[in-house]
């Protein structure tokens, strides 16, 4: 699947601020879709920690949504390792060599699969980390066309949803604008409360 997958690169913001840069790499074959990439913290944040990430993932798309059948995520800063997989509904975390008790692995989607939108906006969700889990609900969605700017060089139409997303302690509203893209339907731009708190951009 590698072989003949598609790269997209992305830039990612906080505060303002570029803090990190991701690639991501994704291949379909009917139903059956595969996700791998790699990110990592760049600027302050970098000198700060020194954070590295990988991840790979792999599903099915069912009535127009990314069911996940086995997920791995890989994390490293200057004073931890941690990994995460998802294999056969259970999740499994290792920290520093220590191997935690496995559970029943998260319900929804997972954040990796949603970047094979298929050519729309994920309806009421649960969309999870691995470990950690949202509960999303769109309230809207439209038409748009997005204009060039220095976070990003994706200009075109562009299909805008507009989310209401909560976890256990907040509530916040994160925007995604999904576009077709070198035959794929991925999120060219997602921003949290804003632009000005924090999002991810395509390059």
């Amino acid at each position: 699947a590698a072989s003949a997958a598609t790269t997209f690169d992305y830039a990612v913001y906080l505060a303002g601020s570029k803090a990190g840069e991701m690639q991501i790499s994704v291949d379909r074959d009917g139903p059956r879709y595969w996700i791998e990439g790699v990110m990592r913290s760049v600027g302050v944040l970098n000198l700060l920690t020194a954070w590295r990430g990988r991840f790979q993932g792999e599903g099915e798309l069912k009535d127009g949504a990314p069911v996940l059948t086995r997920y791995e995520f890989r994390e490293k800063d200057r004073k931890n390792v941690r990994q995460v997989t998802i294999s056969d509904g259970v999740l499994t975390q290792v920290k520093n060599g220590r191997t935690r008790v496995p559970r029943p692995a998260p319900t929804g989607a997972d954040l990796l699969s949603t970047f094979l939108l298929p050519g729309g906006c994920l309806a009421r969700t649960a969309l999870h980390l691995g470990k950690g889990t949202y509960e999303l609900d769109l309230e809207s969605v439209a038409d748009d066309v997005l204009e060039r700017n220095s976070r990003s060089t994706y200009h075109g139409a562009a299909l805008q949803c507009r989310y209401q997303m909560r976890d256990d302690d907040a509530t916040s509203r994160a925007t995604v604008w999904v576009a077709e893209v070198n035959g794929h339907s991925v999120p060219v731009r997602i921003e949290v409360d804003g632009s000005a708190r924090g999002g991810l951009y395509l390059l």
